[in-house]
């Protein structure tokens, strides 16, 4: 089962808003790695794709709590200066 299939058939369950948005946001190449990486399955088939996402659900919302918590601790630290917004703005000045 390619990506494609997957993430139609991991739709037609019932999700959250969040999982939504993590299951359309997982590109082709990021499935085959954190399916090699997190799981131990090989391949996935249609008997098997929804212990497959339970797995990689877990994995990646565990890394979505990881990462808010770091914004917030950057955010909310005293040196901390959010040079984000200036990205691609026309600000032309080196950071």
């Amino acid at each position: 089962m390619n990506v494609t299939d997957f993430r139609n058939k991991v739709l037609t369950l019932h999700l959250n808003a969040a999982e939504i948005k993590r299951i359309k946001n997982l590109t082709a190449k990021e499935f085959k790695f954190k399916l090699r990486i997190y799981t131990e399955f090989t391949e996935v088939t249609d008997s098997n794709f929804k212990q497959v996402w339970f797995e990689l659900n877990q994995r990646m919302a565990k890394e979505d709590k990881f990462h808010r918590i770091q914004t917030h601790s950057m955010r909310s630290s005293k040196g901390f200066i959010d040079y984000g917004p200036l990205a691609y703005n026309g600000v032309t000045d080196d950071l």
